[in-house]
């Protein structure tokens, strides 16, 4: 007897906890609505290219979407999330934006308080991480 599995795409993807000069806030961007699961928040970052670690993945990332330039930190939080056709995996890095944030391919990007994130339209998979800071407040970068 054999039996079949579907086999399910995996990303890895390398999202920023990008947090505020005054260490008080978080970014978070919002995705276009032309994009799948649009008009939803995020943490800014993407997928990791072949070749690439996690944290130059991440950098690019940023430069890409916020024309941001960054200094990547430790990585934070691993998360595993399963959508109905695809599996991601998030490596969460804490992140130092260099530069002030610019929407070059998202709709919108915001500063977020602890207090505030859970009243945002988050994407599932970063629920956890929004929860956690939600609880634990702003993480440091140091």
């Amino acid at each position: 007897m054999r039996y079949i599995f579907p086999v399910r795409e995996r990303k890895i993807v390398s999202a920023a906890i990008a947090i505020s000069e005054d260490r008080t806030k978080v970014l978070l961007t919002k995705r276009k609505m032309t994009q799948r699961h649009g008009g939803k928040w995020e943490f800014p970052g993407g997928k990791v290219e072949s070749g690439e670690s996690p944290q130059v993945g991440l950098a690019r990332e940023l430069r890409e979407e916020l024309a941001c330039r960054s200094i990547v930190g430790r990585p934070f939080e691993v998360v595993h999330h399963s959508y109905p056709d695809f599996d991601v995996i998030l490596i969460f890095f804490l992140v130092q934006l260099l530069d002030a944030p610019q929407c070059v391919e998202v709709a919108e990007a915001k500063w977020f308080t602890p207090g505030e994130l859970t009243s945002a339209d988050i994407l599932e998979a970063d629920l956890p991480l929004i929860r956690r800071i939600s609880g634990e407040g702003v993480p440091s970068f140091v």
